[in-house]
């Protein structure tokens, strides 16, 4: 079960709840203690979860961030390395290397590979565009 805010806040308010049940004499201070130390449980475990959330979500954008700028400084990464850190980048971007009749034949790892088969699409982002306004006042359009 993924934790939410929401379900923190359903403790929250069944721990004001308890409060005041107890407050009213509807319940016993017994049963108020093992109810009160099973909610502050439940509470807790949530505030862990979505720290770890938080954490996974930090992490991916750090991850997804440093892809992008491998990605876009990999020539020059490339260019200025040392023959180890080349071996190291293309062993992150390429698996199976193999050269046949002079030809290098690779597979791109994840998710290189998706930014291979779109920069090698020429019309990977093709669509009719959103504004259809005129660009410029033809005979025959209104102008603004």
């Amino acid at each position: 079960m993924i934790p939410s805010k929401k379900k923190s806040k359903e403790i929250t308010q069944m721990l004001d709840n308890l409060y005041m049940d107890k407050l009213k004499g509807r319940i016993t201070d017994n049963d108020y203690d093992k109810y009160y130390t099973r909610l502050q449980d439940q509470q807790e475990e949530v505030a862990v979860q979505l720290a770890e959330l938080s954490d996974q979500q930090d992490n991916y954008h750090i991850t997804a961030k440093y892809v992008i700028t491998l990605t876009n400084q990999a020539y020059e990464l490339f260019k200025s390395s040392e023959v180890e850190e080349k071996r190291q980048l293309i062993k992150l971007v390429l698996s199976n290397l193999k050269l046949k009749d002079k030809k290098l034949i690779y597979k791109a790892q994840k998710p290189f590979g998706l930014i291979l088969d779109h920069a090698k699409r020429q019309n990977w982002c093709a669509r009719q565009d959103s504004n259809l306004q005129p660009t410029e006042s033809k005979p025959g359009t209104l102008s603004n």
